[in-house]
């Protein structure tokens, strides 16, 4: 009854027809480089980097001599030491890779990072502090090239035979003659390799001594050398490769969207940042393709900012991916098959919000239609101060995170998702050796081993979230790293609330990583209808309170033979890392019933485990807290496991199908099982096992270990378990389980969803003007009149639906959208238009931009006329 919209398979055709234009692109950018080859050489002084020169007039003596002082401690204490680490990746051949420059730059990085902590001096310690380029081109007015205190190494060993005033030989020179007129070779792998013979070693060479050893960052001027080296790729990236559509004119690296705003179509090419000021609005038309340039490593990042006001729209179709500028691996010593291509990380998308303002006009926006697709980012949208992203039936692809929305303000728009694609099938590549210390700092750039392949971080992260839903959405990781040096995981929150609905999440390291800092009922997780097939864990909640767990499929994997990383251990030395499905830690209010969980192979066909977990609860203290009703596990080693405090837990109406436990109590306290009484509190626990009548190897019903405190567990009289731990008590009880004896004590509520708006609508009333939570309520308004609207049509009740909408429309604003929409699709249907669709379609606004679509509609239903028959023009509407 609904329309769903299916992204078509990324076919070889398409990638050829990607690489080919890029192909194109490369191919303009050479003969435009071969016309500047004959331009007039230009002075190599005129080329200013980002750095000051070490022989600038800024820095005193007494700077200089502090400088060396900061370097020769910082190398003689880095771990690992810095002069080692280099001699072995030199000698496995790292300056034969592409790895080459960004290497480099991660150790500078790091050094400026100690300089600036360390020292007290304010050339120093500021953050705009860059480490001074030492050129062998530079003569100072007095003294050595080499200050002397540069001339020596942090070891204090000797530096032999360097030369402190050394001469750039002509290779050098035509080098840099080559790069200030843009001569050098457009991709980064040529690049690379002719930075490093021709100019690179050549000034190592020229100055001699230890500095042509492999632990030659032992000399302290190899630093300030490596500073200018860095500037010469700043340089190259800032001036030289590729012809682009769009790109900064005022040299701020701002690409400006004047208003009203502008339409992007066919295939572009863009450098620096993209700047949706308020009040103007950027379209990516249907079926465009942008590529954006890589910013991960470069001083110029590439990326679309949309500021408070401002919006995105990319219409079908569409795509926002990046430039294979990095074109073919090194060439000096390819550690990779010939013709293999980097896919380069752009910056993605930042909206941005307007806390101090609800209307949503204030917000940054982001619309993304049917199969507008992001790839190859860094992170493809990132929500800041609550900027608004709502995207349907839209495809992310092979970015290292897909979407982040970080904190958000007082005001905030929920962020909608639905039948989105979240999908890794491609190696993401980065260009930093693996075992680079730089690897465990806290940052947003991703340093990760070059030699082997790997998944996306982050599908979805979520960090102080009121509310966003995904509805319909596949998170999926197609490729799979098999060295499992990479942490997946489908949606990473903390401290939010989240409806993830009818999703699919599959062949994740974690499905749903959830966690919050302090508790609280606004904090939580709503998880229905979703199936997690071939997570190594399904979902991991810390302190996540009132959440619901419902009606969804765990499809467990049976053995940790796969060679996928461990997700966090569970908090408990006596039991081993191992998959499982949902694991809550500390968590008040939990609900988690009519769940069903099964062991699979690697394959993902159904297996027996002697080793997994279904679901495993940790200090759930609170009154009430319930693993049940109604979950059954199938073939899973250790269906509900219960560990810590765990005073208050029942364990109650679930079926228990071929297991090693059942039930396993691993440490600290279970509370009594149900009770001997026809009373809902105290009714036994119901629990039904499939060996009711036989112990059937080694299962068993309930397994408690030695160190846990005796319970009782009260049973039906017709599900008794006979396979228990000697000290757990089963005494007798005369009661019987019937058909019922599980099912809710109430109905099913008809017409619940009205009174729950109704409800809502109250509580609203009771608000002062202002008060964050009047959105917030609003929002679970729209949620609980969506769901209602979609479970009547997808059972044919049509007219059931309209009177729901009368209803609705009664107690809340609804936009009359919604009544057209539903006339026309009982018009439609029936062959005949249904009485009050031409009023309900006049009421809409003409602004709405969904008027034409329904007037088109009504039209065809009006002439008789089919969608073979549309004109250009009602083409372009339905597109």
């Amino acid at each position: 009854m609904k329309n769903t919209f299916f992204a078509p398979p990324r076919s070889v055709a398409s990638i050829a027809a990607v690489a080919d234009s890029v192909s194109h692109f490369l191919h303009r950018f050479l003969l435009v480089s071969f016309a500047l080859l004959l331009a007039v050489q230009p002075d190599v002084h005129a080329q200013p980097g980002q750095r000051r020169d070490l022989h600038d007039p800024y820095y005193t003596n007494q700077d200089i001599g502090e400088l060396a002082s900061l370097i020769k401690t910082w190398v003689n204490n880095s771990g690992p030491y810095i002069p080692d680490l280099h001699d072995q990746y030199f000698s496995t051949g790292i300056h034969k890779t592409n790895n080459f420059m960004p290497w480099h730059r991660v150790h500078i990085q790091m050094l400026e990072d100690y300089i600036r902590s360390t020292s007290t001096n304010p050339k120093f310690n500021q953050p705009d502090f860059r480490l001074p380029k030492w050129q062998p081109e530079v003569t100072p007015s007095s003294g050595d090239k080499i200050p002397p205190p540069f001339q020596i190494r942090a070891s204090g060993g000797s530096v032999g035979s360097m030369n402190f005033n050394p001469t750039p030989n002509s290779l050098m020179t035509m080098y840099l003659d080559m790069l200030f007129n843009c001569g050098t070779n457009s991709d980064a792998g040529g690049f690379s390799d002719q930075m490093e013979g021709n100019y690179h070693n050549q000034g190592h060479g020229v100055v001699g001594g230890y500095m042509t050893d492999n632990r030659s960052p032992d000399c302290l001027i190899f630093w300030p050398w490596h500073a200018w080296v860095d500037d010469l790729w700043y340089i190259w990236e800032r001036d030289c490769p590729g012809e682009y559509d769009k790109q900064d004119v005022n040299g701020d690296n701002i690409i400006e969207i004047n208003a009203p705003g502008e339409t992007w179509s066919g295939e572009m090419y863009v450098k620096g940042i993209v700047r949706i000021p308020n009040g103007v609005t950027l379209t990516i038309a249907s079926g465009a393709t942008i590529h954006f340039r890589e910013s991960q490593y470069n001083a110029f990042p590439t990326r679309i900012v949309v500021e408070p006001g401002g919006k995105l729209v990319v219409f079908s179709g569409a795509t926002l991916t990046g430039i294979d500028i990095f074109g073919d691996v090194s060439t000096v010593n390819p550690p990779d098959p010939v013709g293999s291509k980097y896919y380069t990380g752009w910056e993605g998308i930042i909206v941005q919000g307007n806390p101090a303002n609800p209307a949503l006009s204030a917000q940054g926006q982001v619309e993304l239609w049917p199969e507008a697709t992001i790839e190859h980012a860094i992170t493809g949208i990132r929500s800041v101060n609550g900027g608004y992203i709502l995207a349907q039936s839209a495809n992310f692809f092979n970015n290292r995170i897909d979407v982040e929305i970080l904190p958000q303000g007082k005001f905030s728009h929920a962020s909608y998702f639905y039948q989105c694609k979240f999908i890794n099938d491609l190696p993401l590549r980065d260009i930093v050796w693996e075992s680079s210390p730089f690897d465990d700092q806290s940052v947003h750039e991703h340093h990760i081993n070059h030699f082997l392949t790997h998944s996306s971080e982050v599908h979805i992260r979520l960090e102080g979230v009121k509310y966003a839903t995904f509805d319909g959405c596949i998170i999926d990781n197609t490729f799979r790293d098999e060295h499992g040096h990479y942490k997946s995981v489908g949606i990473e929150a903390n401290n939010s609330r989240y409806l993830v609905k009818q999703c699919s999440i599959r062949n994740q390291t974690v499905g749903i990583l959830g966690s919050n800092t302090y508790p609280g009922s606004g904090q939580n997780l709503n998880v229905r209808n979703t199936t997690f097939d071939n997570n190594y864990a399904g979902i991991k909640l810390t302190g996540v309170d009132y959440s619901v767990i419902k009606e969804n499929t765990f499809r467990i994997p049976a053995e940790s033979t796969d060679p996928m990383p461990e997700p966090d251990p569970i908090p408990n030395p006596d039991v081993p890392v191992v998959p499982y499905g949902i694991y809550s830690d500390g968590a008040f209010g939990l609900t988690i019933y009519d769940n069903f969980f099964r062991s699979v192979d690697k394959d993902g066909v159904n297996a027996v485990s002697t080793f997994n977990r279904g679901a495993v609860l940790t200090n759930t203290t609170d009154l009430g807290a319930t693993l049940g009703k109604r979950n059954t596990f199938t073939d899973v080693a250790y269906a509900s496991q219960a560990q810590w405090d765990n005073s208050n837990l029942q364990i109650k109406c679930n079926t228990y199908n071929s297991f090693v436990n059942g039930i396993a109590v691993t440490s600290g306290t279970l509370a009594d099982q149900g009770g001997c009484t026809n009373n809902d509190d105290k009714a036994p626990a119901g629990n039904t096992w499939d060996n009711l009548n036989n112990c059937i190897g080694n299962e068993s019903q309930i397994n408690k270990a030695s160190s846990v405190p005796s319970f009782t567990y009260w049973a039906h009289s017709n599900k008794r378990p006979i396979c228990v731990t000697s000290s757990v008590s089963v005494p007798p009880c005369q009661l019987v389980a019937l058909q019922t004896s599980c099912e809710d004590t109430e109905p099913p509520c008809e017409g619940c969803e009205l009174q729950r708006i109704v409800s809502l609508e109250t509580q609203k009333g009771t608000l002062a003007s202002g008060d964050p939570l009047l959105q917030m309520l609003s929002f679970e308004q729209q949620i609980v009149f969506q769901s209602e609207i979609n479970e009547l049509l997808e059972e044919d009740k049509i007219d059931s639906a309209l009177l729901f909408v009368d209803n609705v429309g009664q107690v809340m604003t609804l936009s009359p959208v919604h009544k057209a929409s539903l006339l026309l699709l009982k018009s439609e249907q029936e062959g005949a238009i249904a009485s009050g669709t031409s009023a309900a379609i006049a009421v809409v606004p003409s602004a709405d931009p969904l008027k034409t679509w329904l007037d088109l509609r009504y039209e065809l239903l009006v002439s008789g006329r089919d969608y073979t028959q549309l004109t250009l023009a009602e083409k372009s509407v339905v597109e």
